[in-house]
């Protein structure tokens, strides 16, 4: 595998952005039904729902786990485990200042935790990460993940 500099990889993705630019829309591809609805930037009440009811095995899309299963392989690269919960807008009680919040996706299941926080034109607040991760942390496996959407 080829080593490149920062500035390397930053040419490479300027020349890759210049020919998109450059060439035709493939069909489709401007499609966001976000943008069609009014709806980009509205995290808590679009994404969120919209990835908990697709991950969740009780999700109205009656395909049990498969979601789920395929967000753990594509996603975050983990094996799926089966006792596995999907919650949104799990509240971690305050116990002292540095223990609390809201998050946006939990995966939760025995001996693994792995917090997601969805950002959208928001910034965090303070310690928001590092509190997640320490409540994860109490999890034999566990991960905070960022997820952010380009519009």
């Amino acid at each position: 595998m080829n080593d490149f500099s920062s500035i390397q990889l930053l040419d490479y993705a300027a020349a890759i952005l210049k020919l998109k630019k450059e060439c035709p829309p493939t069909l489709g591809e401007n499609f966001n039904i976000f943008s069609i609805l009014n709806l980009e930037t509205d995290e808590v009440n679009t994404h969120c729902r919209l990835l908990y009811e697709l991950l969740s095995p009780n999700g109205c899309h009656g395909m049990g786990d498969r979601f789920l299963r395929a967000f753990f392989e594509i996603v975050l690269h983990k094996p799926y485990c089966e006792s596995v919960s999907v919650y949104r807008e799990y509240t971690i009680e305050k116990q002292t200042d540095d223990d609390y919040g809201r998050i946006d996706l939990l995966i939760r299941g025995n001996d693994i935790c792995y917090p997601i926080e969805v950002k959208i034109y928001a910034g965090d607040q303070w310690g928001q990460i590092d509190r997640y991760s320490r409540f994860a942390s109490k999890a034999k496996e566990h991960q905070v993940y960022y997820l952010t959407f380009l519009l």
